[in-house]
């Protein structure tokens, strides 16, 4: 459905249910309680804890299938590195994420840097920025792969210094830090390499915040619809609609939220 297709079904709902008692909602405020929705639904389905089925993101066909348009692939490279890396522990180097970055699902690194000829170079771990080399010379497919490990700070302090649990040769550990302190506020990964290598690019495949709905019944092309699958457009109107009634019918409110223990 549209945005303003789902807005149209919401109206016909809401007014069937609190037929006189029904406010009317503009444009506006029908897109903000829409949005709010939406990323309840994200969040819930995500998280196993969250829905009544206790199956979050991959449990099921069902589960991949709802969010599979919110997975998203990126590169970084050098230059995402953050200008500020004062904050980063020894070996440790601070990336700053997609401004659309919720949650990530797989983590890995590509290692070690290749001149045009493809020899390799030596860079020294203190040197926080390792030189932009050309890219398009790099053979991608001779790069050692290296998988990253997300990690807590206890898990570090306890860990850094052992031997057989730190970072090695086949594997990145990662730490979650602040948002970066300049607009956009980007969310940031630090990455620990102790390792003689050098990380080349770091690939992450997340879940990406899904884009606000907006609906526009005056200047139809100014719409923006909603980009989870369409199964999904109805849970949404669905969940406006117990969310509003809930302010002007709170009784009615909870056996609409009883029927929904049969529905998802």
């Amino acid at each position: 459905m549209t945005a303003n297709e789902m807005a149209y079904r919401f109206k016909v709902l809401y007014d069937i249910i609190a037929k006189d008692t029904a406010p009317g909602y503009k444009d506006r405020e029908i897109s903000a309680l829409f949005n709010i929705c939406q990323l309840e639904i994200v969040k819930s389905y995500y998280i196993p804890q969250g829905n009544k089925y206790g199956k979050g993101f991959e449990n099921t066909e069902k589960r991949r299938k709802d969010l599979a348009n919110l997975v998203k692939n990126v590169y970084l490279y050098d230059y995402d590195m953050s200008i500020n890396q004062s904050d980063a522990h020894k070996d440790g180097y601070i990336y700053e994420l997609p401004t659309d970055f919720l949650w990530a699902i797989q983590e890995e690194c590509d290692m070690n840097i290749y001149s045009d000829d493809c020899s390799t170079v030596t860079v020294p771990l203190s040197q926080k920025k390792p030189p932009i080399m050309n890219l398009s010379k790099v053979d991608f497919d001779r790069v050692y792969k290296l998988w990253v490990k997300p990690v807590t700070h206890d898990e570090y302090n306890v860990n850094i210094n052992n031997p057989f649990k730190k970072p090695y040769e086949e594997m990145l550990w990662r730490l979650d830090i602040e948002n970066s302190p300049v607009s956009p506020y980007k969310k940031r990964h630090e990455l620990i390499n102790p390792t003689s290598m050098t990380i080349l690019r770091y690939r992450i495949r997340y879940i990406k915040l899904p884009i606000d709905i907006v609906v526009d019944n005056i200047t139809p092309t100014n719409q923006i619809n909603c980009e989870l699958i369409e199964t999904l457009h109805d849970e949404i109107v669905s969940r406006v609609v117990r969310r509003v009634t809930g302010i002007t019918q709170p009784e009615l409110y909870k056996i609409m939220a009883s029927e929904e223990l049969k529905t998802e």
